[in-house]
């Protein structure tokens, strides 16, 4: 595999520029330097980020949903509602996928 040849830079920005980097770094949860590396190759920066905070919300509940199921399975207490769970987790799996494609749609 080739080594990939990393490069430093020292860039000046103005101040009010360096802080909308800083604030919107921040609150996409990236470091400075990863987003500058973002806006220069045009990669994915949310734009939309309360729909991504409730796409986190929403696989965090399905997250745990799981680790219950899975704690059941392993007391052997498996019942049909636990069956019903696993289906609407399915259900809700999938419209957080289409949710992903729309936000995807949007920045292709």
């Amino acid at each position: 595999m080739k080594e990939r040849k990393i490069y430093k830079k020292s860039i000046r920005f103005e101040e009010s520029l360096m802080e909308k980097i800083i604030a919107e770094a921040k609150q996409i949860g990236i470091s400075e330097s990863e987003y500058i590396r973002r806006k220069v190759s045009n990669d994915i920066i949310p734009d939309d980020r309360e729909t991504f905070r409730a796409i986190r919300r929403e696989l965090g509940a399905i997250g745990n949903n799981i680790n219950q199921i899975a704690h059941k399975m392993n007391l052997y207490t498996f019942n049909t509602q636990d069956f019903i769970t696993i289906e609407n987790m399915k259900k809700d799996i999938f419209e957080i996928r289409k949710k992903m494609d729309v936000l995807a749609k949007k920045y292709e």
